[in-house]
């Protein structure tokens, strides 16, 4: 569906607002004809004034009662319609209304005084009436209905509950404008002791100032002025004020019906415009010596609000920084303006060395000097942080450490910053003055160290979080390249097949395997880096290149070990080394020729003579001997032929040594017997039955690095 654009909404608006406008005109029309016979025939002197049938007294009546209730709710729905809340937005709008009223009562008046004597006065004066009591009526109605919006500010039900009971007042003070004598005195004389007039004056006036006086103390909003939002209110109201004297000064009393002086209209006969006027006048002068009380004390609520909303910021900008030092800064320059104190610090501390100082990083508006000067007399950091309570010193001069200071300070306020586990430092403030420190401000430092700690946990946990989240990351990638470097597929064939199984306990590991084919010869190698984690595993990198290199030249195995071992010598640290069985697979003849540098046995199943062999010969591991005296301890590798079903395992120790919850290894013993028992199976089965052994024998995990190499001859 199209969304209709945003004049349709302007219009509808518009319309809602011109039709009440409307039917607020209309109420008002009877007024004016009514007004007109009335000056028409007033003009021509009769004495007594002759309307004809359709304005009979009664009518009148009912005419006038209309116009009063129809626009006491045509305005009550205007006002309604106003969203925004703003005591100075709503003052404004109603002067506007109340100046545009006695605006065109003015002009009105004017036109009326220049017709006089001419023919038209009769209408014009008829209308200036009618103009006059309509400008009336909507000033009072709307601030009646603007005031109701001040009065339940912070509404509740008793507030409610008046409102209805004010306004059930002014109804029935309309009710008893718009009974004419005439129906009095009929209803006096059947019943003999109904006399409305009485009944108003001692039961509804009471109720009307009694709740008058109850709802015009409610001016809770007069708290939120600032100093100047205050004067402003009381401005435009004492404007108001004028504006209802104006109002009533040029009312219109002979516009209504059996119209008499004024002090009978407000006391008896008319005296729902006494209380449509009385109301709103009461509430004005309520408000305004409510704001003239308030202007002395403005200046101190702003203050205490300054703090607080410093105080705000100053929490929101220590909670959004990450910075463990910038968050002393702040909470240092947050110190000094709210405490209005002239200088401060920050010590911080070694919670390793007794919680002694290690430095001030921040000072303000005092010296490293006197700083010293203040701490050789006392130091008071150990025992801020000791009891984790700040200490205030009201006279330093009546402290006996400080008692002979040469210092200009006489106030001092030290208050520990702490995390929920660790001291962080101690934040001093200072005053020239005695006593500066009142305990309101005090309480407001408290919570503000209080939140700078937990923000400097806050910092801390993040930058925890985002180096673990960084080392995660570089797991990942780590990963990843092992994974690329460690081959996927093996050059299996019909005569020979591979399978491997591997695991990194940290994500990355030291484990390296791989197999070359080269002139139908497979060179097949097998390692352990020292350690684990990244470093393990950029060896274990290192080692693949070198791997790589040293295959593509044409060396035996023990040329291979030789130089090998010379290349990872200048390449690991002196802490590292590494373990590695390299083998060579001819398959033209028929023959392996196997290496063992410090590495775990490797087992070989000869299927002709249904044995199992452990190759055990070796020499010390890779970059262990760095010197020509490695090429001495190197001898021939070890040869033997193979035939179809014979099996070769290849492994790391993360198998033989992997231990249960006895914290007994599984052992090369049990390795043995498995392979044994599936020797008759092919590699992948071998492989994976005894991973599954192995992590049945742990309860399920294997806590080291661990690789399988299983090589089955077809």
């Amino acid at each position: 569906m199209a969304r209709k654009p945003p004049y349709f909404a302007h219009l509808r608006l518009i319309s809602k607002y011109s039709l009440l406008v409307l039917l607020g005109i209309s109420t008002w029309i009877p007024i004016l004809v009514i007004n007109y016979y009335y000056w028409l025939f007033k003009d021509l002197n009769y004495s007594v004034v002759i309307f004809p049938w359709y304005l009979s007294p009664l009518l009148r009546s009912v005419y006038f009662a209309i116009f009063f209730v129809g626009n006491y709710f045509i305005v009550g729905q205007v006002v309604r319609r106003i969203e925004k809340w703003d005591v100075i937005d709503l003052l404004w709008k109603l002067l506007v209304i109340g100046i545009s009223g006695i605006s065109l009562i003015f002009l009105f008046n004017i036109i009326e005084e220049y017709y006089e004597g001419n023919p038209l006065h009769a209408p014009i004066q008829a209308l200036s009436a009618s103009v006059n009591l309509y400008a009336v009526l909507v000033f009072a109605l709307s601030t009646l209905f603007i005031y109701r919006k001040l009065i339940l500010y912070q509404k509740n039900k008793r507030k409610v509950i008046s409102w209805y009971v004010l306004q059930a007042v002014l109804l029935l003070g309309l009710a008893r404008l718009f009974i004419l004598p005439e129906t009095e005195m009929a209803i006096n004389g059947t019943s003999g002791n109904v006399d409305f007039a009485n009944i108003y004056i001692s039961v509804l006036l009471p109720l009307f100032f009694g709740i008058s006086l109850f709802l015009s103390a409610n001016v809770n909003w007069s708290a939120y002025l600032n100093f100047n939002q205050k004067l402003k209110s009381l401005f435009l109201i004492l404007i108001i004020v004028l504006l209802f004297v104006a109002f009533l000064v040029k009312f219109p009393f002979d516009a209504l019906p059996n119209a008499e002086d004024i002090f009978t209209l407000m006391r008896e006969r008319y005296v729902i415009l006494g209380l449509f006027f009385l109301f709103p006048v009461i509430y004005t002068l309520f408000s305004g010596l409510v704001l003239i009380f308030n202007l002395p004390t403005s200046s101190v609520f702003e203050q205490r609000s300054s703090e607080l909303a410093t105080i705000q910021r100053i929490n929101q900008s220590i909670q959004a920084n990450l910075d463990s030092e910038e968050i002393l800064r702040t909470l240092l320059d947050a110190s000094l303006l709210t405490s209005n104190a002239t200088g401060g610090w920050i010590e911080v501390i070694d919670e390793q060395d007794g919680g002694r100082a290690i430095g001030i990083p921040y000072l303000k508006n005092i010296t490293e000097e006197e700083i010293t000067r203040l701490r050789d007399r006392d130091d008071l950091t150990q025992e801020v942080i000791a009891r984790g309570k700040h200490i205030h010193i009201r006279n330093l001069r009546k402290q006996k450490n400080f008692r002979y200071a040469k210092t200009r300070i006489r106030s001092l306020l030290a208050l520990p910053i702490m995390t929920s586990k660790k001291p962080i430092g101690v934040i001093y403030l200072i005053n020239e003055l005695s006593g500066s420190f009142e305990e309101e401000t005090i309480i407001s430092l408290v919570s503000m160290t209080e939140q700078s700690g937990i923000s400097i946990e806050n910092a801390e946990l993040v930058a925890q979080s985002i180096d673990l989240e960084i080392y995660r990351e570089q797991l990942r990638v780590a990963k990843t390249f092992q994974k690329q470097i460690l081959p996927q597929e093996l050059p299996g064939t019909e005569r020979i097949e591979f399978f491997t199984l591997s695991q990194e306990v940290d994500e990355i590991g030291g484990d390296f395997y791989d197999v070359v084919l080269q002139d139908n010869t497979y060179k097949i190698a097998i390692g352990d880096v020292s350690g684990k984690g990244t470093t393990a595993a950029f060896y274990m990198a290192e080692t693949k290149g070198i791997f790589q290199a040293l295959t593509q030249l044409d060396m035996g195995v023990r040329d291979f070990v030789i130089t090998a071992n010379r290349a990872l010598s200048s390449c690991l640290d002196a802490k590292s080394f590494m373990t590695l069985t390299y083998v060579h697979v001819d398959m033209d003849r028929q023959e392996i020729e196997l290496m063992r540098a410090g590495h775990c046995q490797t087992l070989y199943y000869c299927n002709s003579t249904d044995t199992l062999k452990v190759m055990e010969e070796g020499v010390p591991g890779l970059a262990i001997v760095r010197s020509n005296r490695f090429e001495k301890m190197v001898g021939e590798p070890e040869r033997m032929r193979f035939s179809s079903g014979d099996l070769m395992v290849l492994f790391t120790d993360g198998i033989i040594e992997a231990k249960n919850i006895k914290r007994e290894e599984f052992s090369f013993e049990r390795l043995q017997e498995i392979v044994y028992r599936l020797r008759k199976t092919d590699s992948r089965l071998i492989a994976e039955t005894l991973v599954n052994q192995v992590k049945a024998f742990t309860g399920g995990r294997i806590e080291d690095d661990y690789s399988i190499l299983v090589v089955k001859f077809l």
